[in-house]
């Protein structure tokens, strides 16, 4: 099948989710349906500590306090790190799906089970993003080393280097704090212009690897990985993007859903206030959140994700040949 055949990758699609054994719009509805409960429950949690720490003064519960915060610390980092072996289980569930196979909820652990490359994938992915910043950073240096703009950098700088090789505490004035951000405005609007277009393409190069990660009959190993997709995307690369503009409505309506958890901070904005106290508007928000998302992606996540998994079985196919 073609990649530039949206349609086409749509329909056979549409095919598999109709002739599944076990419904996927069920199975993509649990696997929403943990993640957001994952993510109310650790919500409910920081919640409380909070309420705890805030009630905890003097100094005799500065330890309180600190072991409070860091249990609020590490209940973020387990859920980050349990929703990104989470996400990746709905990969690994539709391409059983495009391939004629029951995938069942207990499907959705797989990426409990594939942890290690997971997560290594993960972290080379960060790694990846890091090497790419640095390059494009020195050269948009280079290029505002060749406008007036670094000259007016050094002279604003100046008296903040004077204060440094004194050895005295460096304390920037309001006036030279507005003068370095005007200056700096025209070289980060460079540098986002440069590396977020340059991201987004290498992204897109790599962006099977966590396919290959999860099948079964993929690459193990997670720069393997990454290489393959580096192969199979190469000059089909665009068809993914393609494939993404093509689901501009349900990208939309996610961007909607997500303006909708900010509601609480928004309303007030607009003039709006709600005879709530602070912290219920928030629960309030954020409840519609997890109600508007989890109707999204049971009317419409199947649909999408076994349409990139049907993708994904279009670009594995010169290599099989």
């Amino acid at each position: 099948m073609n990649i530039y055949d949206r349609q086409g990758l749509k329909k056979a699609a549409a095919d598999r989710i109709a002739g599944a054994a076990y419904n996927p719009r069920l199975l993509v509805l649990i696997h929403t349906g943990v993640s957001l409960g994952a993510s109310l429950l650790v919500a409910v949690l920081l919640y409380l500590l909070q309420q705890k720490i805030d009630t905890t003064g003097g100094l005799s519960g500065i330890g309180l306090r600190s072991v409070l915060t860091t249990v609020q610390s590490v209940l973020q980092l387990v859920l980050l790190l349990l929703t990104i072996l989470w996400q990746v289980g709905i990969v690994y569930g539709v391409i059983q799906i495009v391939r004629g196979r029951t995938a069942r909820p207990e499907d959705l652990t797989a990426g409990f089970r594939r942890f290690g490359p997971v997560l290594r994938l993960k972290l080379l992915q960060v790694v990846f993003s890091v090497a790419i910043a640095m390059p494009v950073m020195y050269a948009c240096m280079s290029l505002v080393s060749l406008t007036p703009l670094y000259g007016q950098l050094q002279e604003a700088l100046l008296p903040i280097m004077e204060q440094a090789a004194q050895g005295q505490m460096v304390e920037p004035d309001a006036q030279t704090i507005a003068e370095i951000s005007r200056i700096t405005r025209p070289l980060i609007l460079l540098y986002l212009a440069v590396y977020i277009p340059v991201l987004v393409y290498l992204s897109y190069r790599v962006r099977l690897a966590q396919y290959l990660i999860m099948d079964e009959n993929g690459v193990p190993r997670p720069l393997a990985a990454m290489i393959t997709s580096w192969r199979m995307t190469r000059r089909r690369a665009s068809g993914l993007f393609y494939l993404d503009l093509s689901f501009w409505w349900f990208y939309g309506l996610r961007l909607l859903v997500l303006v909708l958890s900010y509601g609480d901070q928004i309303l007030p904005l607009l003039g709006v206030n709600l005879p709530l106290p602070a912290d219920g508007v928030y629960f309030l928000f954020f409840g519609l959140y997890l109600v508007a998302e989890l109707v999204l992606y049971g009317l419409f996540g199947a649909r999408v994700h076994t349409t990139y998994a049907v993708a994904y079985e279009a670009l594995r196919k010169p290599d099989q040949e």
